[in-house]
C-alpha cells in the first residue's frame, strides 16, 4: 500500500541519514555528504517536507564545514523556507542560527548579526531558554570578532547567566 511505501521510504532515509552522521562523527565530509544527499533525494520522492528540510539543513552544516560557503547558503535557506512553510518555529531559529554562521565565516558580520538576532527573536518566543542562551553566546562571539568588546560582554554575561540558571555546565566557551 502506499502508507506501508511511504513508512518504508522514510526508515531507508533515517538509514541513509545515520550511516552519513557517523561518517560525519568520524571526520569523513565525502561520506557524509554521499549519505546524507541520499537521504534528501529519497526524501524528495516521497515529498516528505520535514526530511527534505533537515537533510538539506544538514548538508548546509557539513558544507560550511567545507569551506563551500555558497551551497551551505543555498541549502540553509531553502532549509529555512520549508521550515517556515511548515511553521515549525524551533527548527526556523536553528536554521536561522546556522545562516548567520554561514554569513560570518564569509566575512559578512552585517548579515551574521541579522540572522542571530533573528533566532533569538525565535527562541524568545517559543520561551526555549537554552536557545536564548545559545543565541546570545553568537552574538557575543560576533560582536567580539568585530571589534565591539562592550557589547560583546553584555551578550556573553547575558548567555552566562541563562547557562548557569539552566545548569548547563561547559556551554560557554572562555572568551
Amino acid at each position: 500500500s502506499a502508507i506501508e511505501f511511504r513508512t518504508f521510504e522514510r526508515i531507508r532515509a533515517t538509514a541513509y541519514n545515520n550511516i552519513g552522521a557517523f561518517h560525519f562523527t568520524k571526520g569523513n565530509t565525502d561520506s557524509a555528504l554521499y549519505f546524507i544527499r541520499k537521504a534528501l533525494s529519497v526524501h524528495k520522492g516521497i515529498d516528505n517536507v520535514p526530511g527534505i528540510a533537515d537533510a538539506l539543513n544538514n548538508i548546509g552544516v557539513i558544507c560550511g564545514m567545507r569551506g563551500e560557503y555558497k551551497e551551505q547558503e543555498r541549502c540553509l535557506r531553502e532549509a529555512l523556507a520549508l521550515y517556515r512553510s511548515r511553521s515549525d518555529r524551533s527548527h526556523e531559529a536553528a536554521a536561522s542560527n546556522n545562516i548567520a554562521t554561514c554569513f560570518s565565516d564569509m566575512s559578512m558580520p552585517d548579515s551574521a548579526f541579522f540572522y542571530w538576532q533573528r533566532a533569538l527573536d525565535v527562541y524568545s518566543s517559543l520561551n526555549d531558554r537554552e536557545g536564548v542562551a545559545n543565541a546570545h553566546l553568537n552574538i557575543g562571539g560576533g560582536l567580539r570578532e568585530t571589534g565591539n568588546p562592550l557589547e560583546a560582554l553584555a551578550h556573553l554575561s547575558i548567555s552566562e547567566q541563562i547557562y548557569d540558571s539552566l545548569a548547563v555546565k561547559g556551554s560557554l566557551a572562555r572568551v
